[in-house]
């Protein structure tokens, strides 16, 4: 593994040197590991074609996602044959363009009901074969989307100093836009991240002031995460609890939010407020994915209130 990681290395520097943004260096950072941690796990000495469609067909990533992977391998490969390293990427690890076209129009078909919601955040037990403090994390960082309406990059910068228990209320530490705002903490969201906590998945010498979701390097370092792990990771724990059919990722989950809000007739300008919504607009539109169902059942409870 010496030779790949040398040949990374030296791809890191090349971008940094072509004066990439920290946040395209991240990613392909993150691609690298990972695919470094998958050969070590499977047992590849060195990145090889095999090892490369082994990786794309691991886990339950989305097409975007394996796509995204793949071409990162394929820019490094490319990189490491002009400097004289064996390539190990070929044409048989692409993904399709019409495939990759469908996959990135696909709409999103489902959103969490109020049960889905209630039986991922009172799951009380792993499911086979996955380690309880792992689970407990996944679970945490699920119950402050559905929960706190929290967008992907506000949970990942959520740090233990930024939660009042006493209050119920959260302040995110990055907003989108930098806007500063308050989002709630409900009991149930507090009894997860207790739970997580209470785990000793994050270590106690870790200080308030760093990342509340995380995971330990091969240093020794707690370190953050990145969009496409916590994603993943919310797409694998609410699979185990509801099923492939109701699985989603991170920013399905936040919709779950606003969807319970709407059913219970919450008004929508609170309701785009506390999702950091430029303009009720934006809500607007998403509300009219949630529930057709939502303004008829408001305003039957308003009559069956008055005729009662």
């Amino acid at each position: 593994m010496k030779k790949y990681d040398e040949l990374v290395e030296r791809y890191i520097r090349k971008m940094k040197t072509n004066e990439l943004s920290e946040n395209s260096v991240a990613t392909y950072e993150q691609t690298f590991r990972l695919f470094r941690d998958f050969m070590v796990e499977r047992g590849y000495d060195e990145p090889t074609p095999a090892a490369v469609l082994d990786f794309k067909d691991d886990g339950d990533r989305s097409i975007t996602t394996r796509a995204m992977y793949m071409n990162h391998l394929r820019l490094l490969s490319r990189f490491g044959e002009a400097l004289g390293y064996v390539p190990f990427y070929t044409e048989e690890a692409d993904t399709p363009r019409k495939k990759l076209s469908q996959a990135r129009q696909k709409p999103y078909e489902h959103v969490l009901t109020e049960e889905d919601m209630v039986a991922l955040i009172t799951a009380d037990r792993p499911a086979k074969g996955r380690r309880t403090a792992v689970w407990l994390r996944e679970q945490a960082e699920v119950a402050l989307m559905v929960q706190s309406g929290l967008r992907n990059l506000e949970l990942r910068t959520l740090r233990p100093c930024d939660l009042d228990w006493d209050s119920g209320v959260i302040v995110p530490n990055k907003t989108k836009g930098g806007k500063i705002r308050a989002v709630a903490f409900p009991s149930a969201a507090q009894k997860a991240v207790k739970r997580y906590l209470d785990s000793g998945f994050r270590p106690t010498g870790v200080p308030d002031d760093a990342p509340l979701f995380g995971t330990v390097s091969e240093s020794g370092e707690w370190r953050g995460m990145e969009r496409q792990e916590l994603s993943a990771r919310v797409y694998k724990f609410t699979k185990s609890i509801l099923g492939e059919e109701k699985a989603c990722r991170a920013h399905a989950a936040r919709h779950c939010y606003a969807s319970v809000l709407l059913e219970h007739g919450v008004d929508m300008q609170y309701i785009s407020e506390t999702m950091g919504h430029s303009s009720v607009a934006t809500t607007k539109i998403y509300a009219a994915r949630f529930s057709v169902n939502a303004p008829a059942a408001s305003v039957a409870s308003v009559f069956d209130s008055v005729t009662a």
